[in-house]
């Protein structure tokens, strides 16, 4: 007897401490992110004491479920939907909608605002889901489609268990809650100035250059992919000023920084992360940056007064910072004859532009400068970066300029320019022309003409051949006038839809014009053009595009530069543009040419 007495009080004690433990841990769980493992269910945020809430008592629901701001994504619409149509599947009930926080019982689905809801968002990460009972509401959470899509499914299933009971009396208790932790994260921690990372934002300049907002998109995703919590992006016009910022670039909140040409750097002031560069390559390298030395580590810790200096790697952009020649041409087919919702032209507007004010042309020559083109702002932003359109005036049906040419007026002049307009039906849209202009040289008075021009696009079976013959033909004679009446060289190229092997192509060299790759000092061999870049609703930018093919100018490429009345020009760059930003922003890459007189 007295041994099973023993066996009792052992057992009690056992009890005990396993309850213990179990609260100990739930108040831990509670209080710091989750770190259970992939796929695993807890009662993370449960309280200690059990919370009980009558969904439905005496075939009457005392909940109604928060109807999502408009400004949230779709997801979480469709997802209210699906609970609206659980409850009505399975108990018969159509929940009212709560439109305001009134302080009353309501169903939460994803993340609407709701102050309930900060404790949550804090710690559940993208992967992460909860269903249950917390502080006298019913949640389901889930901050990405994915996740919400989980916590959905898992409603009505426990939902559909309960109505198997009774569908007049369904309660829910905090000791059911479900919830799925994710451990497949890199970094388990990040905090700027002793913050969390999931309190802060990333704000760039809506007046910035497209290099800052593209950083503030691909950071967005890296954290997320990363970090896991989700990162809201605003530009700085739209974000409350308390907000905890990481900041892109010069804006209102970080007018002090300054970086060095081709640097990058970042520090840590009063809060918040400043993220800064001066060109296309330093904010590249500041992601990878980022990226490779922060995104690696299983803690993150960037401290109130860190500042970081770092410089670009010149020698793999040397072609654009170091001008071969006198002048410098660039020609570029710019996408904008296109399908606008499957290759958005605004985003591409912004990255051509910048890319190309990079390369410091004197002039250049551009093809589908289309009126998306122009409605999305080309010839503007052109300008904050120095550059003048000539002005002719185009014959066309829409009386729209697609090949138009920009010129650095601080470095050349125009003398004259001009239009022609390919005749005749083989016209596209009335997109194929011939801009010209006459240069003179500021700096030493010598002449130059450009002519930028693109040739009928269609295969040979629809009368592209024959079409690009006599687009050749109107080219020939147009660069023999100018010559005629300047006695200048004249640089003509752009998107002829040819290669060097066919009759189009011979018809330029056979009348005088000669192909400048081959006789320049220095000149790229790849093809001119590649697949189209594809535009990522999800992620906000061009991500997904490929190189052109090497080696294969002669046989694949379809851009090209000729001279005609070439004289003392020795041409010391033919460059055939490949860098990312050329890539997503359009499927043909700039062509430049370097020549001295």
């Amino acid at each position: 007897m007295k041994k099973r007495t023993t066996l009792t009080m052992l057992s009690f004690l056992t009890l005990v401490c396993i309850l213990v433990s179990s609260l100990i841990s739930c108040k831990s769980k509670t209080e710091t992110p989750p770190q259970t493992t992939e796929g695993s269910t807890s009662d993370a945020v449960t309280e200690e004491k059990e919370e009980i809430i009558d969904l439905i008592s005496g075939g009457v629901c005392n909940f109604k479920i928060v109807r999502p701001a408009s400004s949230l994504p779709d997801y979480i619409f469709n997802a209210f939907g699906d609970i609206r149509d659980a409850v009505k599947k399975h108990t018969g009930i159509t929940l009212d909608i709560s439109y305001e926080d009134d302080g009353g019982n309501e169903i939460i689905v994803g993340n609407t605002g709701r102050e309930v809801l900060k404790e949550l968002s804090s710690k559940y990460r993208l992967k992460d889901c909860f269903v249950g009972v917390y502080k006298n509401q019913l949640i389901i959470y889930g901050a990405s489609e994915t996740s919400l899509k989980k916590a959905v499914t898992q409603f009505e299933k426990m939902l559909a268990e309960k109505a198997k009971e009774s569908k007049t009396d369904i309660k829910f208790s905090s000791l059911e809650n479900y919830e799925y932790l994710s451990t497949s994260y890199v970094v388990e921690s990040f905090s700027i100035a002793n913050t969390p990372l999931s309190e802060y934002c990333i704000v760039y300049s809506p007046d910035g250059r497209y290099s800052e907002e593209l950083l503030a998109l691909r950071l967005k995703s890296k954290l997320e992919k990363s970090v896991g919590f989700p990162i809201n992006v605003y530009t700085e016009n739209k974000v409350d000023k308390n907000a905890k910022k990481i900041i892109i670039g010069n804006t209102s909140y970080s007018s002090d920084v300054s970086v060095g040409e081709y640097e990058f750097g970042l520090d840590v002031k009063a809060g918040d992360l400043r993220l800064y560069a001066d060109s296309i390559e330093g904010y590249y390298s500041l992601f990878d940056y980022l990226a490779s030395n922060q995104l690696t580590q299983k803690d993150v810790v960037l401290e109130e007064g860190l500042t970081v200096t770092k410089s670009v790697d010149t020698n793999k952009i040397s072609t654009k910072i170091n001008k071969l020649g006198d002048v410098r041409v660039l020609i570029n087919n710019i996408l904008g004859n296109c399908d606008n919702n499957k290759y958005p032209v605004i985003y591409r507007t912004r990255s051509v532009t910048e890319l190309i004010a990079s390369y410091a042309p004197d002039v250049v020559g551009l093809q589908e400068c289309s009126p998306t083109s122009r409605s999305c702002n080309i010839v503007e932003i052109f300008k904050t970066y120095g550059y003048e359109e000539v002005s002719v005036n185009p014959t066309n049906s829409k009386k729209s300029n697609y090949t138009p040419l920009f010129y650095n007026p601080k470095t050349v002049k125009v003398i004259e320019g001009g239009y022609v307009y390919y005749n005749g039906t083989l016209n596209d849209g009335g997109s194929k022309s011939i801009t010209w202009a006459v240069f003179e040289v500021l700096s030493s008075g010598k002449r130059f003409a450009v002519c930028s021009t693109h040739f009928f696009y269609q295969s040979a079976d629809l009368g592209g051949d024959a079409g690009r013959v006599e687009n050749a033909k109107t080219l020939v004679k147009t660069v023999k006038d100018i010559v005629a009446k300047y006695n200048v060289p004249v640089i003509a190229g752009g998107d002829l839809n040819t290669r060097t092997t066919t009759s189009a192509f011979n018809e330029l060299t056979s009348n005088g014009l000669v192909n400048i790759q081959p006789i320049a000092k220095k000149a790229a061999n790849s093809a001119t053009h590649h697949t189209y870049p594809e535009f990522h609703a999800d992620l906000g930018y061009y991500s997904t595009y490929v190189p052109p093919t090497a080696n294969v100018y002669a046989s694949k490429a379809i851009d090209h530069a000729l001279v005609y009345n070439k004289g003392s020009l020795t041409f010391e760059l033919f460059d055939i543009v490949t860098e990312n930003f050329a890539l997503m922003s359009s499927d043909h890459c700039p062509l430049v040419i370097d020549f001295t007189f």
